[in-house]
């Protein structure tokens, strides 16, 4: 399968679904997903099994112009916005950087790396050239008025480097998330020291993705060490100011595909789903899961479970040590 060698997180999400959900056989039951940064509704869509096989139905969000027009066409059974999701407390309008090659009208890899820019015209090198035009963009919660929707069972958050904005403004309180998948754009360099999780965290930045991680950062043997020691030391790949982050709004971290951009996945504890994992609460909070498994480097040949999944919840998703 070609995706398991171009785009593995694609995989190592879609594995992960499949075991979360695959006994969610009960169709039409009301089950809801959100997918942001949906590109044309098929192409390494983490939503289209959730709706083919299990029934699912939801939204999915793509402010690319030409790609939203692609997913239209692709007359998937959910609600869709040609918009963008708010990365303020209300409705703002944004510049939207797409990438175009010569001599092609575009490839669905390019058109995945368009993304918001705050300042065009210092915006970083995509593939090809850029063309720019301005997206609507609209907070989560006027969405979820519009459906009137509480509950989401699953949540895809790819927005190319704006999602902590997103987040920061996301209503937790008034907004049920089960599971969350999430490429997150990290800083450049991770510190030990504390933070205020209740007021946010660093803002993320699109620089260079050699910047990212260019921090000379040792391993740990201590994969569920806290945050704040002194002597703690950090997996170049995993963002603990961000993880901190989504522990407060009650998330478990269940696992992340090691790379140079990675992709997170949180189970909100509470949830049916974090029940059937049997994680012991002294371990509700842990970090370097990129210490303990192989990341993915640019000679890695193809995707493998027992390589790049957390060995505390594969092959089996009962947590184990």
């Amino acid at each position: 399968m070609r995706y398991k060698i171009i785009y593995p997180s694609w995989v190592f999400i879609n594995g992960i679904l499949k075991e979360l959900f695959s006994q969610d056989t009960a169709r039409g039951d009301a089950r809801i997903f959100v997918e942001a940064g949906a590109l044309d509704g098929e192409y390494l869509s983490n939503t289209l099994w959730l709706e083919r096989r299990l029934g699912w139905t939801g939204l999915l969000i793509e402010a690319e112009a030409d790609s939203y027009i692609a997913l239209r066409r692709k007359h998937r059974r959910v609600w869709s916005s040609p918009g963008c999701l708010a990365t303020r407390d209300y409705a703002h309008s944004v510049v939207l950087t797409s990438f175009r090659k010569d001599g092609a009208s575009s490839e669905w890899t390019d058109r995945g790396a368009a993304r918001i820019e705050e300042r065009p015209v210092e915006a970083v090198d995509g593939p090809g050239y850029k063309t720019y035009h301005t997206a609507q963009c609209f907070p989560a919660l006027t969405y979820f008025l519009a459906l009137n929707i509480t509950r989401v069972h699953f949540f895809s958050l790819d927005v190319e480097g704006v999602e902590m904005e997103v987040l920061r403004s996301f209503p937790f309180d008034r907004i049920t998330v089960d599971v969350w998948a999430i490429e997150h754009i990290g800083s450049p360099k991770h510190t030990a020291t504390p933070i205020n999780v209740t007021v946010g965290v660093s803002k993320s930045l699109r620089t260079s993705i050699t910047s990212q991680i260019s921090s000379n950062l040792s391993s740990s043997n201590d994969a569920s060490a806290s945050v704040g020691s002194s002597s703690q030391k950090l997996s170049k790949f995993e963002d603990p100011d961000f993880i901190a982050f989504m522990e407060a709004r009650g998330y478990y971290l269940f696992d992340v595909f090691c790379q140079i951009i990675p992709d997170y996945v949180f189970i909100r504890r509470g949830s049916d789903v974090f029940k059937r994992l049997r994680v012991p609460e002294r371990l509700w909070t842990r970090r370097n899961l990129c210490l303990h498994k192989s990341s993915w480097e640019a000679n890695t040949k193809v995707f493998q479970p027992r390589l790049h999944r957390d060995r505390r919840h594969w092959p089996k998703l009962v947590y184990g040590d």
